[in-house]
């Protein structure tokens, strides 16, 4: 349940930030205009939805990850069993 809640509170921070830069870029350019702000929520959210879309498989990826099955490693199935 915490580490549940400590993720969306890390994807709203980081969709916080992600919208602060963009922001602070619109500011930056002189560029003001409430479509404009609606553009940078959806293109923030966009980025953010993809990045917590796609992050498992990066990690994936990253890892080398290598599922195994149970009759290929019993041994490691049966201390994951004794573990959870």
């Amino acid at each position: 349940m915490w580490l549940q809640a400590r993720l969306y509170i890390l994807v709203g921070l980081m969709f916080a930030i992600l919208y602060g830069i963009l922001v602070g870029i619109g500011y930056y350019l002189h560029i003001s205009g409430f479509m404009f702000f609606l553009l940078i929520i959806g293109v923030a959210a966009g980025l953010v939805l993809l990045q917590y879309a796609i992050g498992p498989k990066i990690v994936e990826w990253s890892m080398r990850v290598k599922y195994v099955s149970e009759q290929e490693y019993p041994k490691l199935h049966q201390m994951v069993v004794e573990l959870a």
